[in-house]
This record gives C-alpha cells, sequence and structure tokens, in this order.
C-alpha cells in the first residue's frame, strides 16, 4: 500500500491546500510536547517517507526541542500526562 501511494504522489501534484488543511491536526499535536504518543509518531515517520520534500526543518527543530524536554526528568515525572513506559518509547520513537 506505501509502494502504491508513493507511485501516485510521485505521478501527481498534491494541492498545497488540500494537504495543510489534511496536516493541520497531526502538526497541532506535535506542536506540544505534552500531547506526543508513540502511534502519533510513527505515523508521522510514515508520513515523512512519503512526503518528506513537503517538510520544512522546523519540524525537525520542534521534534529536537521536545526531544530536549526528555533530557529532566523530574519535569517530566511532574506533568503526568504519559502512560508508564511511555516516558522511554516516546523520546525513542522521536
Amino acid at each position: 500500500a506505501r509502494d502504491a501511494l508513493a507511485a501516485v504522489i510521485s505521478q501527481q501534484k498534491l494541492q498545497k491546500d488540500l494537504l495543510q488543511s489534511s496536516l493541520r491536526p497531526i502538526l497541532l499535536n506535535l506542536a506540544d510536547y505534552r500531547k506526543l504518543s508513540v502511534p502519533l509518531l510513527h505515523g508521522l515517520s510514515r508520513l515523512l517517507s512519503l512526503l518528506s520534500n513537503f517538510f520544512n526543518l522546523t519540524l525537525g527543530e520542534k521534534l529536537l526541542e521536545h526531544l530536549r524536554r526528555w533530557t529532566d526528568p523530574d519535569a517530566l515525572s511532574k506533568t503526568k500526562t504519559f502512560k508508564p513506559g511511555d516516558e522511554v518509547k516516546i523520546p525513542s520513537a522521536i
């Protein structure tokens, strides 16, 4: 399925407005590190493998910023936003 979708994307020009409106919910979840989840990051990985040329460096910078938050375990434990075990899985997925 991924290869077929990649072939379609390479043959047809995607409408920028449609793509932006479709990606907005995903990007909004990426804006706040407390909304990150393993399924979201895995989906982003698959999306980037297909549409990497539609993203700019800001996305990578934001992910690195989120990754830096995991260097302070005390702050993470205070948020109590993540399920047990996700404190390791989420930075690994980033």
